[in-house]
């Protein structure tokens, strides 16, 4: 159950943060309605054939070995399953960009986090719902579990196989770079601090802000904090001329304490996973 949960995870953070370029995303919201829906239709479809690409890759190396295949039924079930999270995936895009177009005609920027947070809550809940009803049985017999949920032992005794340690790091390699990037470029925009105005700068910002993230956690795993304190001083030094501007002073440290907050809860995770 488990590996179908991290499949989907994948494929939906493969979708909204790699896969989808700037010009899908402003498609996306285009007020011209035909064009809209054809972006949420790219977008949606290839939600579908990421999942349907990780399931024959990462599923059939796993079945394999044991020369054993699925019966015909069970390969339409997960169509259909797959299917219907797609459905799903459209619509919630739709309705969140709807949405989103009201606001921006509005002027008002200020609940774009939500909406961002929300919609990614919902397509999280969705799968999540569907994995469930795909192994109901398998829930069921283990309702326990829910229960010793809240004992954290139950947490820290949880040891993914190799095969779900390499999912989990794909995931959360992915939440550190490209889904930190747009959270962190949503919450300033939402508090109306978008100062960088050059697209060329804002996109090597990304990559640094990746990079940056990733060499804090990895600094965690090592217990390196001395080297996480120098990567920042080293940001703070590079960026000193500027901060004498008091609206940029107060873009970078809000930037930089988010993205830094990114890396090192990523880092404490990585680190039980690990063990």
């Amino acid at each position: 159950m488990v590996d179908y949960f991290l499949i989907l995870i994948l494929a939906h953070l493969l979708t909204d943060f790699v896969f989808q370029s700037e010009t899908l995303t402003e498609d996306k919201q285009d007020t011209h309605v035909q064009k809209r829906n054809k972006a949420l239709f790219i977008h949606s479809l290839t939600f579908l054939a990421t999942s349907l690409i990780l399931f024959v890759t990462i599923k059939g190396i796993t079945w394999w070995p044991s020369f054993t295949f699925k019966p015909i039924s069970w390969v339409l079930l997960l169509l259909l399953w797959l299917i219907v999270i797609t459905v799903t995936h459209y619509y919630i895009d739709l309705v969140k960009v709807k949405i989103q177009i009201k606001l921006k005609e509005l002027g008002n920027h200020k609940w774009d986090i939500f909406l961002f947070l929300l919609d990614q809550i919902i397509h999280f809940g969705i799968i999540s719902l569907m994995v469930f009803f795909f192994h109901k049985a398998e829930v069921l017999r283990n309702l326990s579990l829910l229960i010793e949920f809240l004992n954290a032992d139950l947490i820290l005794s949880f040891k993914p196989t190799h095969g779900q340690l390499v999912l989990i790091l794909l995931c959360i390699g992915i939440l550190v770079t490209s889904f930190s990037n747009i959270f962190i470029k949503i919450s300033l925009t939402s508090i109306k601090m978008k100062i960088i105005e050059d697209k060329e700068e804002v996109k090597i910002g990304r990559f640094i802000g990746g990079a940056e993230r990733l060499l804090t956690a990895a600094g965690v795993i090592a217990g390196a904090y001395e080297a996480i304190a120098a990567l920042y001083a080293a940001k703070t030094a590079i960026r000193f001329k500027q901060a004498s501007n008091p609206k940029f002073a107060e873009y970078f440290i809000l930037g930089t304490s988010i993205s830094a907050l990114f890396g090192i809860l990523t880092g404490l995770v990585l680190k039980i996973l690990i063990g």
